[in-house]
């Protein structure tokens, strides 16, 4: 794979992860929630597993797309299986939805095989518990960027039919 199918894939991620989100609670992520989701968790001990530090936001954000994001992003990803939405909490930080993102995009980027992208994120987060924290904000600097393209292109949709 290529940086142009690592794009696409995250694309493909964000948009389903876009549903879920609307499907569970009608409301839609935007660029905007997922940022002031990345500002409460840069604010948040950086020692904390990335599993505690979802439930701290959790804990205190009302935005019900917010809140189902990070539920998501909380749940079991398992590593060599298709992208799909699993209702189980992971039990460990690097088999979450959010090092399953990372992973995934890192393993399409650079052609490297998925689940020794899933190891090395294992290991770095035994070694460094600061790493929890950078990985989900990766993974939800990912998003935002997404979602910010994929606003972007519907308005300029919006804007070419109403010409």
């Amino acid at each position: 794979m290529t940086s142009l199918d690592s794009t696409a894939l995250g694309e493909v991620i964000v948009r389903v992860t876009r549903k879920w989100v609307f499907d569970e609670t009608g409301a839609d992520l935007t660029p905007g929630m997922v940022e002031t989701l990345i500002e409460r968790i840069g604010r948040v001990q950086e020692t904390a597993s990335m599993l505690s530090l979802i439930d701290s936001c959790r804990a205190v954000d009302t935005d019900p797309a917010a809140r189902e994001l990070l539920r998501l992003l909380a749940c079991e990803d398992p590593t060599g299986r298709p992208f799909d939405q699993h209702r189980r909490r992971a039990c460990e930080d690097h088999l979450t939805m959010a090092a399953g993102l990372i992973a995934r995009l890192t393993a399409a980027r650079y052609g490297y095989d998925e689940r020794v992208e899933r190891e090395a994120i294992r290991l770095r987060l035994a070694d460094d518990p600061r790493y929890a924290r950078t990985l989900l904000m990766e993974s939800l600097d990912v998003i935002e960027m997404v979602l910010e393209l994929q606003y972007a292109s519907a308005e300029r949709r919006r804007e070419a039919t109403a010409r």
